[in-house]
């Protein structure tokens, strides 16, 4: 529970606290303390910053066994006064090991030189030992006191001393061995399973992870030294494939940032500007290509600084939108920006700021533990997501299975009922025909016959079976329909209708003659017994037209014209009027089968219902 409050905590929907922002560069500065120790062995150590030729070097001594003068073409000195003069096998030790040159000079007590070493990637015939892990091992002469060390290097000019016995020597080597190869398995795994799921789950962003992981491999590979202490390769080769591989690791990283961004921040505005970055980086690994070693490695420390602080910034600011990635967001912005944070202090002492060097092996233990953390968790997030919609689709495919079952069977119903209907109906309009009052029978007779065609047509616009299209003159259509109604001689005279030219429409028949029925009908029926009904079909910019206007009396109040399309739906002033409310219902359904836009508004007491055939 309290783990739990603690994560809660540390989640922000709309961007980082001041007080999270100074938690996180507390714990990035916390976790990039450097350590080193120049060994018991050491009575002073002290160095300085020197031009490329050492005889015209008057720079100051500064104190301290570790030094970093960032990418530099001068030549960094370090004097090692030793303490234990009387002990054999003394190792002078100076890491990293990627230096294209370095000089011993060891000097006695009385301050006479002993003997001369050089070492460097860079040298003719350079051999390294099983001592050169992730360092350069100097043995140091029994007799000398003092060491003059001179450093020169193409990548970053910095050091780290340290003096040790044959025995400390060799443990700290089974120590180091340990743990850089236990680490780069761990890299290395990380990198398999990230492409691996990043295939099966064809993710992108688990994909770069992957790719991030492998390139990061490479890079400790041959910062450990371990390929040219196996004699699998030179240490000029091996000098190389460290600076190259940095700037690898940072191009996959970049467009992994880019990726990450692009999903919890789409629209950021600062997205384009980290766009860039990864085609920078790819020209910084062509300038190291082309020779220029030191240009390219700066232009590469600079460029990931800049792109970490900028991703770091852009996500602790962004707002965590609605949706999976706005709840990814708010739950891993504190760790990827704490992340972040810890790459940008790195990286800096490329330039010559601070001496978090040494712990590389560290931090990328850091990035595949948050990286990978973070992205199996979108993973599962996603997981989760896809499962639920799966449970709801699966719940919506069987209501609606049920819906329509339901809905054949109430059709299959309507169906039989109207068709046993239909036959008794028929057989007393004929039966009426020569009644007295034939005309009063036959009107009634009618309207039961209209109501069965309306409940007949709903079952047949539920189906959907208004499919079958074909060409239709507006005019002969009119003239059926209202043939169809039966209007009275005084009803007749009150129908106006306007048809400008021979109207061919494509639609379906029954569909269309269906809509002008209803219309007409319900204009007749809830118009003033002397009001016109007008009817008017015309053709503008390829569409075609149908209007049906009529006057209601002026006791009618009006309700909104959206409830007037509603099933079943009847008015309170018509309540004497007969009808199901059906008609235009079927209007409005048959007009979205087959693509028509029906619109209704009122002008005063009149009411106009238009219908645009698309």
């Amino acid at each position: 529970m309290r783990l739990a409050r603690l994560f809660d905590s540390l989640r922000s929907k709309q961007g980082l606290s001041v007080a999270q922002w100074v938690l996180i560069f507390a714990a990035a500065f916390a976790v990039s303390i450097p350590f080193s120790d120049p060994g018991h062995r050491v009575d002073e150590v002290r160095w300085r910053l020197c031009p490329a030729d050492t005889a015209l070097c008057d720079a100051p001594w500064l104190a301290g066994g570790d030094a970093n003068a960032g990418y530099n073409s001068g030549t960094l000195q370090f004097d090692v006064r030793m303490s234990d003069i009387d002990h054999p096998s003394t190792f002078l030790s100076v890491s990293p090991s990627y230096h294209d040159y370095i000089k011993a000079e060891f000097y006695s007590a009385a301050d006479e030189l002993i003997g001369v070493t050089v070492r460097g990637d860079t040298q003719i015939g350079e051999v390294v030992s099983a001592y050169d892990i992730e360092q350069t091992t100097l043995q140091v002469p029994d007799t000398a006191t003092r060491v003059l060390l001179s450093i020169r290097s193409v990548g970053g000019l910095r050091g780290s001393i340290s003096l040790s016995s044959v025995d400390e020597l060799q443990s700290s080597l089974v120590r180091n061995i340990a743990i850089r190869v236990s680490i780069i398995v761990f890299i290395v795994l990380s990198g398999v399973l990230g492409l691996a799921y990043g295939v099966v789950r064809r993710d992108k962003m688990l994909l770069l992870f992957g790719a991030y992981q492998i390139s990061w491999t490479l890079f400790l590979l041959s910062l450990s030294n371990l390929l040219p202490v196996s004699g699998l390769i030179s240490p000029a080769l091996n000098h190389h494939l460290v600076g190259f591989g940095a700037i690898f690791c940072s191009v996959v990283g970049g467009w992994l940032h880019l990726a990450m961004l692009r999903y919890v921040a789409p629209g950021h505005a600062i997205l384009k500007f980290v766009a860039v970055m990864p085609w920078l980086l790819l020209g910084a690994a062509v300038l190291y290509i082309l020779g220029w070693h030191r240009p390219a490695l700066t232009m590469n420390v600079v460029l990931v600084t800049v792109t970490a602080l900028t991703v770091a910034v852009a996500i602790g600011r962004a707002r965590a939108s609605k949706g999976l990635a706005g709840l990814f967001l708010e739950r891993t912005r504190f760790f990827y920006v704490l992340l972040l944070a810890i790459v940008v202090i790195t990286t800096i002492s490329g330039v010559g700021i601070g001496k978090q060097f040494s712990l590389t092996y560290l931090h990328s233990v850091l990035v595949a533990v948050v990286f990978g953390v973070i992205l199996l968790y979108r993973s599962a997030l996603e997981q989760t997501a896809a499962e639920r919609a799966a449970r709801r689709s699966d719940v919506i495919k069987q209501r609606k299975t049920l819906l329509e079952q339901r809905l054949a069977d109430q059709n299959t119903l309507t169906a039989l009922l109207t068709h046993e209907i239909k036959t008794p109906l028929a057989t007393l309009l004929l039966m009426t025909r020569n009644q007295p009052d034939a005309a009063k029978y036959r009107s009634q007779l009618k309207r039961i016959q209209r109501v069965v065609d309306q409940v007949a047509a709903s079952g047949e616009s539920e189906e959907a079976h208004l499919r079958n299209v074909e060409r239709v003159a507006l005019s002969d259509l009119v003239e059926t329909v209202v043939g169809q109604l039966e209007l009275t001689d005084e009803q007749i005279t009150r129908l106006y209708y306007s048809l400008r030219g021979r109207t061919v429409v494509t639609t379906h028949r029954f569909g269309l003659s269906t809509v002008l029925s209803n219309l007409l009908d319900n204009a007749f029926k809830y118009g003033t017994d002397d009001s016109k009904v007008c009817l008017r079909c015309w053709r503008r910019d390829g569409r075609v037209f149908i209007r049906v206007r009529n006057t209601v009396p002026s006791s009618v109040k009006f309700s909104d014209p959206t409830d007037w399309f509603n099933k079943y739906w009847r008015d309170t002033h018509s309540s004497d009027r007969h009808g199901m409310g059906l008609g235009l219902w079927l209007v409005k359904n048959i007009a979205r089968q087959q693509g028509y836009r029906v619109m209704a508004k009122r002008v005063g007491q009149q009411v106009v219902m238009t219908v645009e055939l698309v």
